[in-house]
């Protein structure tokens, strides 16, 4: 028997594992940036709660799911002053 193509791929689960700690992993530094955006724009709108400021600027315009990815290049369009 030819055992020279029958290699085994890699655990599934193990696989798994990965891709979930690597995207949590990620959630928790894009959540940071967002966070850190919110509270920059506290700065120049003090008077608007950090959860309002959170879904007008970033939630609603990235999509009714938190799209974070959408949420990310909102706020990158601002750092860098694209319209």
């Amino acid at each position: 028997m030819d055992m020279s193509n029958t290699a085994k791929s890699p655990n599934p689960v193990a696989r798994l594992d990965a891709i979930i700690a690597g995207y949590e992993r990620l959630r928790a530094e894009a959540d940071a940036i967002i966070d850190a955006h919110v509270e920059e724009l506290r700065e120049t709108h003090p008077g608007i709660p950090a959860a309002s400021l959170r879904a007008l600027e970033i939630a609603n315009r990235a999509g009714s799911t938190m799209n974070v990815a959408a949420a990310l290049k909102l706020i990158r369009k601002t750092l860098v002053g694209e319209p």
